[in-house]
């Protein structure tokens, strides 16, 4: 395991703070990960070793990103500048590149550790308008530089663009997205409805304050230029794995009529994009099959790839919807 001490001494010298407040968190998959608690205020440190699946100007990018959200009002952990006043500091290291970033930390619970019943239709309304006021301020946003744009969603491996794969078992389920991308290719991509977008909103990328009633956007790594659509999607599908229950068109239904309620105080939308919905959602059901199908346990259904999994490829080769709704009724209620 390589030394990280020294990494942490450059840093804190960078951002102001003593190695000694550093408590490491989960979450990290490439990158190091640390909390720490400063002038009443709590931060989170990110060290980022030399990899070679890590872009300078990709993070530049969303770490700008961030930053504009932050200022312009939106409910996300906006990032610190260092006493340099870089949004991200160097720091090399026996000839390898480190990158450091703190952002705010969020408060509240990791969302999909929330038991479904503390939920309440106030609160589907108060993550629509988070994300309404993210989206609303996407129309707004240019970034500085051209090198700082981020791609468009299907440039670049995610949920809706998994990787090419010739696997044989799945020829009849990339022949069902073709025939999705068909339709998706004729949409419209104007400013109000096409712009950057979280690009991975589930349940584990934002967190919940219940007794203040506020919701914190994370995890903006994989932001992307796409459909504002695509967000909302993601919310609607998640929720309906991470919360097993005997009426799933009951709690879709309550939940994506609330968050419309909430989204549309901060972002206008209209019935022909909700009504596109599952398209989005198929696009995404059939993406995330085939990033998971490898690893799925027919015995599994306890953890997030066991739940989904059950069913999934009959369901996807006989085009049953991923949910049943009247998505236009829906929009007419709010």
């Amino acid at each position: 395991m390589e030394n990280i001490k020294p990494i942490l001494e450059s840093a804190g010298a960078l951002y102001g703070f003593n190695q000694t407040q550093l408590k490491p968190l989960p979450g990290g998959h490439i990158s190091h990960v640390y909390g720490f608690d400063q002038d009443s205020r709590s931060y989170v440190l990110r060290i980022t070793p030399p990899n070679d699946e890590i872009s300078l100007p990709e993070m530049q990018a969303i770490l700008e990103w961030m930053q504009y959200l932050a200022q312009h009002g939106a409910s996300i952990p906006g990032p610190i500048r260092s006493v340099n006043n870089n949004l991200i500091e160097i720091i090399e290291h026996h000839g390898g590149t480190y990158l450091a970033v703190v952002i705010e930390a969020a408060n509240g619970s990791l969302s999909e550790e929330v038991h479904i019943k503390q939920w309440n239709e106030e609160l589907y309304q108060i993550l629509g308008v988070t994300i309404g006021k993210i989206h609303n301020l996407a129309t707004q946003y240019t970034p500085s530089s051209p090198t700082l744009k981020r791609p468009v969603w299907d440039a670049i491996p995610n949920n809706f663009n998994p990787e090419s794969n010739n696997d044989p078992s799945l020829v009849t389920i990339i022949s069902k997205r073709g025939e999705v991308l068909d339709h998706l290719d004729r949409l419209p991509k104007g400013k109000d409805s096409y712009g950057l977008i979280h690009g991975d909103l589930h349940f584990g990328n934002f967190f919940i304050d219940i007794p203040n009633k506020e919701i914190t956007i994370f995890d903006f790594d994989d932001c992307v230029y796409g459909w504002f659509v695509m967000d909302i999607a993601t919310l609607l599908f998640d929720i309906l794995v991470v919360y097993q229950g005997p009426d799933k068109g009951e709690l879709a239904s309550n939940f994506l009529l609330n968050l419309l309620k909430g989204y549309t105080r901060e972002k206008l939308t209209s019935i022909f994009w909700i009504s596109q919905m599952p398209y989005f959602l198929k696009l995404l059901e059939i993406g995330i099959y085939m990033l998971v199908y490898k690893d799925y346990d027919a015995s599994d259904n306890v953890s997030w790839i066991g739940k989904f999994m059950h069913e999934r490829k009959e369901r996807i080769e006989n085009d049953i919807p991923y949910i049943e709704l009247d998505f236009g009724e829906i929009f007419r209620s709010i």
